[in-house]
């Protein structure tokens, strides 16, 4: 399992914008406090330390859907063309999905 957790300090700098893991092509983009954890298994899960509801976008490798693990609910994106991440250049394209996290709780999900 790996981790990524943006801190106030980072958020405060402006690197709240992109959290990525790039061996399983997921990142979240989204506010402080907003974990993304990634599993060998194709599965993650998002997590929000935040006292609010908060919405983020999780972007993938392209994709048909993601699978809500808890829901069993099908979540559908927008494909578009790769952008370019910290000074590199993207090939191929990839998928942006819109999800709400409630407080202090986490959703879990499988790119399919």
């Amino acid at each position: 399992m790996k981790t990524y957790i943006v801190s106030d300090i980072l958020y405060n700098f402006g690197f709240r914008e992109r959290i990525a893991d790039k061996e399983t092509g997921v990142r979240i983009e989204g506010p402080a406090k907003v974990s993304l954890f990634t599993y060998d298994n194709g599965t993650f899960a998002v997590h929000s330390f935040l006292d609010k509801p908060v919405t983020i976008n999780i972007v993938t490798d392209e994709t048909k859907s993601l699978s809500d693990l808890g829901s069993g609910e099908t979540v559908t994106g927008r494909t578009s063309r790769a952008e370019n991440m910290y000074g590199r250049p993207a090939r191929g394209n990839i998928t942006r999905y819109t999800i709400t996290v409630p407080p202090h709780s986490f959703r879990a999900f499988r790119k399919e």
